[in-house]
């Protein structure tokens, strides 16, 4: 839902737009279990959403954190130290979901998982099939629903993160696809050996986005040097990202995490929900 007239909203184009963020749950007394069931309701809600998306929704919780930020005021922009955060009145909203006659619904494109981003004369878009894919995440058994979550937690947290550290990305970018691997109970070979979880990792690019795709990158062996502290990328590591074989294999990594997760969350959804 757009945000309310009168509230807080940017004057640039490239910014954290605010918007509001409604799901249902099951009311309380007491104010702490009342807490818990609203920021567990959207936090199922929101996740589920963003394992879907090119470009994720962020709650606002930033409680305590506080920046620097450079001031405003000429002619010297001195800097504040400021808490991060969105506020408007909270009287503004009540328990009831926002009447919608008269908003304009968000338009779907069915290339949505082509977008490089969002150009200045474009608007926010929703994958076309975004209804029928919620709906096969709801038809999952628990254990499938675990493992979406968490996939799509780890993806979101992946674009998060990804202007700060791009290691710490593409981590989190293969942490995501591990979430989507056959559970380890489960690969138990006829031996009683149980399958590795590079094969495991493996098997679920060639599911979503087929063999090829598994030979042009070694994505796991990427990842396990960025885990086990063997390796930086060079833009981490003080390098130019830009120049040279491996700055450009590590450009590609960064493309996996923006354009590549959101398909593979996509066609695992429409696999196991079949």
């Amino acid at each position: 839902m757009p945000v309310p007239a009168g509230a807080p909203q940017p004057d640039q184009l490239y910014a954290p737009h605010p918007a509001v963020f409604e799901v249902r749950f099951r009311d309380a007394s007491d104010v702490w279990t009342r807490a818990a069931r609203h920021r567990r309701a959207e936090d199922r809600a929101l996740t589920a959403l963003n394992g879907l998306l090119n470009f994720r929704l962020r709650p606002d919780r930033h409680n305590g954190q506080s920046e620097w930020v450079i001031g405003n005021d000429p002619p010297h922009h001195v800097s504040v130290l400021k808490q991060v955060g969105y506020f408007y009145d909270p009287g503004i909203l009540d328990n009831t979901f926002t009447n919608i006659d008269g908003l304009e619904i968000i338009k779907g494109g069915n290339g949505y998982y082509d977008q490089y981003g969002i150009g200045a004369n474009e608007e926010f878009e929703l994958p076309a099939d975004l209804a029928i894919m919620l709906d096969r995440f709801d038809g999952l058994d628990p254990g499938a629903q675990g493992q979406f979550l968490r996939a799509s937690y780890w993806a979101a947290h992946a674009d998060f993160v990804r202007m700060l550290s791009k290691s710490a990305s593409m981590i989190a970018a293969i942490s995501s696809v591990e979430a989507l691997a056959i559970p380890k109970e489960q690969r138990t070979l006829a031996s009683g050996e149980v399958s590795g979880s590079t094969k495991a990792f493996n098997d679920v690019i060639t599911r979503t986005l087929g063999k090829e795709y598994l030979k042009q990158h070694d994505l796991y062996d990427v990842r396990s040097d960025l885990a086990h502290g063997s390796r930086l990328f060079l833009g981490d590591a003080g390098g130019m990202m830009w120049r040279g074989v491996r700055s450009r294999a590590e450009d590609q990594a960064i493309q996996f995490v923006q354009r590549v997760l959101p398909v593979i969350l996509h066609n695992w959804l429409v696999l196991e929900g079949a």
